[in-house]
This record gives C-alpha cells, structure tokens and sequence, in this order.
C-alpha cells in the first residue's frame, strides 16, 4: 500500500467548518478529498475512468474510492465569529462574505460623546469588518496521510500498470492543490493557504518546499512540463482546466502569510476601486455603466467587465444611494454562482521571514452559452425593481490588466507560465 504522509502549517486563515458554519471550525477529509478531485480534473480532464477509479463513481462497474486520508496531530488555534481583528484592513477586503461590515450594536459619537444623527434624527450605527463565522488561525498544524489501496494480487500486469498511473495522477492532483489551491471559504483568494513542512512519498514530484523566490519558479515550472498536453481548442475551455491559456506567476511580498495576503488586498483594492489614483481604465468604465443604470439614465447593452472575476458582485452609489447587482442567472431564473478563474495562494518560506502569492490563471466559458446575466437595481417584488439580462461574453481584459500589474518588477512579479 502506498502512503504519503504530509505535515501542513496553514498560513492564512481558514475558514472552514462541518455541517454547521456558525458552531465551530472544523478541518474534515472530505473536504481534502473534494479538493483533490477538483486538482484531478483540473489536470485530467477527459479521464473519467480514472478519475472513478481513484476516487470512486456510483456508475456500472465503479465502487470506493481508492484513497484513504487521514488528518492527525492537529494543533489548532480556533478563531471566534465576531472577530474584529481585520478591521480598517485590505484582508477584509478580499475576505467578503466571511468577513463583512456589520453593525456592533454601538453608535457613532461626534467628540463631544454626543450620539450622531442622520436626517431623521436616528442614532448612526457603528460598522467593523467582522468574522460572520469561526475560523482557524495562522501558525495551525495538523498531518495529512493519504494511502492507496493495494493492487489486487490477482491481478494483470496491465492492470498494475494502470493502478500505478493512477496513483501518480493522484499525487498530480495533490502537489496542484498544495501549490495553487487552499482549504475552506475564499481560498481562491489566498484564505486558507498551506505550507508543507515535510513530506514523504512525493519524491517523484518537484519540491515544494523551497527556500527563494527563483526555486519556487523552478520547482512550479517543472511540475507544469508533467501536465499532459490536452488537443486544442478554439477559444475557451468549457469548464475549469489547465488549457494553451493557463497563466502563472509569483508577486507580491511580505514578512509573513498574512502580511502578503494583506498587501495582496492592497493592491488589488488600489487596481479595482473608483476611488483610487491607481486604477485601471475599465474600473472608470464599470462604474458608469451601472451608475447610468442604476439611476435609470442609460440601459446597458453589456456586463461591466470585472464579472470575469465572478459573479455574483454587487455595487453602492454613495452620492445617489442606489445600488445594483449583476447576477448569473441559472436554471429556472435563479441566482447561480460562477467561481472566479484566478487561483491567488499565500507562499510562506520556511525561515518564515518572507512571504509571496502564487497566481493562476484557468480561463473557461464565463457561463453557457443558452444563460444570461442579470443587471438589477431595487428589491426584487418591489415596484422599484427593474433589470436587464444581457449575454456575457469571455472577456478576460479586466483578469489580464491586472495580472500585468502583477508581473512588474515594482510588484514583485516573476512569470512563471508561459
């Protein structure tokens, strides 16, 4: 039986929990399991048989999953729901949805310790960036074991062969999601990130602990010329897979993981905000396409393009108080979701004084071909709602600038891919 046994320390929270979010955070297999899958199928994507055999299928003649994890020697130090530890920060920026602005139930002051008020006369509430559930903190250990189930000794020479393949495209899958993914909420945007402080069985794969900047591009480099090539295609991917428009590279900095995660907020807030002197030319554009609509001045005939990024996303108009959402409208006129495509993981290296962001980039169909997206203002059942579906092409202009930004030296940046 083959075995792999990994030691993890996570470097930026994670938000993760069972079945219930609110009670506490809880590291479980299934959901490793899930993510490798997800790996495997970012790697592997027109291997179902495969994918069944190591990870199991209710299909004719597919059974258990071939692969048995188990977490252990767990040190975790648990984060409360409530938190304000990321308040006036770019984390909480990136954190949305596990950390949101909420009101504390104080209200706001003027210097005087009299209640400030607004046109009405009602008392202003205060709002922080608060955890809206618990978490796990940065500096959190546990081991990992991943075995295989051993190949039948009846079995074929062919057969063996095959379970061998198998067993490596899973160690493929593992050393992806360890390098590119994370665990929990928003690990697409660096929450929940891992370092491997020491691994056995994966001497086959380029190291993944590594000391610079420089080894970091080299051993990712090197796992990425033992991605199979995949027949081409015109235009996009259909779903989320490695593809002839797969993107990597290295930026940012910082003393620690969280720091980088810090800094990464900054300046994807600086690139993407209204507000900022630093922002990108379709930041301007965006704005007014739902300022316009929002105000019912003019009815767009596209979707702002950061909906690349993923959907849904929301707006707020300060000088009219009006605000909009654009939505992916999925079966039977429902709100769906679509995943951002940019993966941004923390890198942590081992002296721990230094800290970087690995980004990739997995473009596929923003969304099918028969579904539309939805720009609305007001409540919806309200007379003041009004919307307009419009079709969403793959633009990816508002994910490229930015990642432009990114690969410059004065942030850091180091290519990695192509």
């Amino acid at each position: 039986m083959t075995e792999i046994i990994l030691k993890l320390r996570i470097v930026t929270p994670m938000f993760i929990s069972g079945a219930d979010q609110q009670e506490h955070a809880e590291l479980r297999e299934p959901s490793i399991k899930g993510l490798l899958r997800f790996w495997y199928r970012v790697i592997y994507p027109n291997n179902p048989e495969s994918e069944a055999r190591i990870f199991g299928g209710q299909g004719k003649g597919q059974g258990q999953s071939r692969v048995l994890l188990r977490i252990s020697n767990k040190t975790l130090i648990s984060g409360t729901k409530g938190d304000q530890c990321w308040e006036g920060t770019k984390t909480a920026y990136l954190g949305y949805g596990v950390i949101n602005r909420e009101e504390t139930g104080e209200f706001k002051t003027d210097k005087s310790g009299n209640f400030q008020t607004d046109r009405n006369g009602n008392k202003i509430p205060v709002k922080k960036a608060i955890t809206t559930r618990p978490y796990i903190k940065s500096s959190s250990r546990f081991d990992l074991t991943i075995r295989f189930s051993p190949v039948p000794k009846d079995s074929s020479d062919e057969k063996r062969k095959v379970f061998q393949e198998d067993e490596q495209h899973l160690k493929m899958a593992l050393w992806a999601w360890l390098m590119f993914g994370g665990l929990g909420a928003r690990s697409r945007k660096g929450f929940g990130s891992l370092i491997v402080e020491s691994a056995t069985g994966l001497d086959d794969l380029p190291p993944l602990k590594l000391n610079s900047r420089e080894a970091l591009q080299d051993s990712i480099q090197k796992f990425i010329e033992k991605i199979p090539a995949l027949p081409k295609i015109s235009g996009f991917p259909d779903y989320t897979h490695w593809s002839e428009q797969t993107k990597c590279l290295i930026t940012g900095n910082g003393k620690n993981g969280e720091e980088a995660l810090e800094n990464l907020g900054r300046k994807i807030a600086s690139l993407r905000s209204y507000q900022s002197n630093d922002k990108l030319a379709w930041v301007t554009d965006d704005h007014d396409l739902m300022d316009k609509f929002v105000r019912d001045v003019r009815t767009p005939t596209n979707p702002p393009l950061r909906s690349a990024f993923g959907l849904p996303h929301n707006y707020f108009f300060s000088t009219s108080k009006k605000s909009g959402e654009v939505n992916f409208m999925d079966v039977n006129d429902k709100k769906g979701r679509r995943a951002s495509p940019v993966f941004f993981t923390v890198y942590e290296f081992p002296t721990r004084t230094k800290a970087c962001i690995v980004a990739l980039f997995l473009p596929a169909k923003l969304i099918p071909v028969d579904k539309k997206v939805r720009i609305s203002t007001g409540e919806q059942d309200k007379p003041s709602y009004r919307y307009k579906d419009l079709a969403l092409f793959d633009d990816f202009t508002a994910i490229t600038d930015i990642l432009d930004e990114f690969s410059k030296t004065e942030n850091h940046g180091l290519k990695v891919h192509p």
